[in-house]
């Protein structure tokens, strides 16, 4: 592992240690106070006034900079116009029109059930084995028909635990209970099940399967997410290559023409 990709991975500890929502608001803001505090005692006045000042004239300028150029230097990422998600067309092995024919959505849910947040439920070891199964996902992305993932959604109106969820897609059934008997989700399956240090973080999971013809989405100014951010295997000259699904839509399109369908 490259020293860049093990600097990655500290901050994705960092970041999840000192996730936003793994305390109150209020909480935050005394934590700030309690901090600020310790400077008046440690610093010169002057000092401990001019660090959160500086930094709040930091983010105002910067927000400022940003906003002269809206979608050129910042929201990069932003798909301007009216776009909808086009599936290829199934490889060989599954016929056009077939209940095959269509993409697999799984659902996966955490909750934090303590009230002293995800330490002490001892969430990070298992926030460990979710990011070694994405990997593992990715790695296999070509045998088990793993499309991709989002990143990581909240629930800002669960006041008592912390509540995430993940969304990802595959292109079979079958691809998706192959990852489920991979040795590292087994692994952190039988870890989880096992061991009494996990009772205080709950998991869930939701499966569907969604034929050609039974959906569609539409982003309209907005970043690819959900299955328009998956990446689709194509087989060029037996090279696999992988597309983007999100292509141009007209502005006459309805939710029936997008899933194919006669209105």
């Amino acid at each position: 592992m490259s020293f860049s990709e093990r600097y990655e991975k500290k901050l994705f500890f960092i970041h999840n240690v000192f996730l936003p929502t793994t305390y109150r608001v209020s909480t935050w803001i005394c934590l700030g106070a309690v901090l600020q505090l310790l400077s008046l005692l440690c610093l010169p006045i002057r000092v401990s006034i001019l660090i959160p000042v500086s930094v709040i004239l930091y983010r105002l300028v910067y927000a400022a900079v940003r906003a002269r150029d809206v979608y050129t230097t910042s929201f990069t990422d932003v798909r301007k116009g009216r776009w909808r998600t086009q599936l290829p067309a199934p490889d060989e092995s599954i016929n056009a029109g077939s209940d095959s024919d269509g993409v697999v959505i799984f659902i996966l849910g955490s909750r934090i059930n303590h009230p002293q947040g995800r330490i002490a439920a001892n969430a990070l070891p298992v926030g460990k084995m979710f990011m070694a199964m994405w990997e593992e996902a990715e790695t296999n992305r070509e045998q088990w028909g793993y499309l991709g993932h989002t990143a990581t959604l909240g629930n800002l109106f669960d006041h008592e635990g912390n509540t995430q969820i993940w969304i990802s897609y595959w292109k079979t059934l079958e691809g998706l209970h192959e990852f489920a008997k991979c040795a590292v989700h087994q692994d952190g399956q039988m870890a989880y099940i096992k061991d009494d240090s996990f009772q205080y973080v709950g998991i869930m999971h939701e499966t569907y399967f969604a034929r050609r013809d039974s959906f569609e989405s539409i982003n309209y100014n907005f970043p690819p997410f959900g299955i328009g951010a998956t990446r689709w295997p194509v087989d060029k000259s037996k090279d696999l290559g992988l597309i983007d699904p999100l292509v141009k839509d007209g502005p006459k399109s309805t939710m029936f023409s997008r899933m194919g369908r006669k209105t």
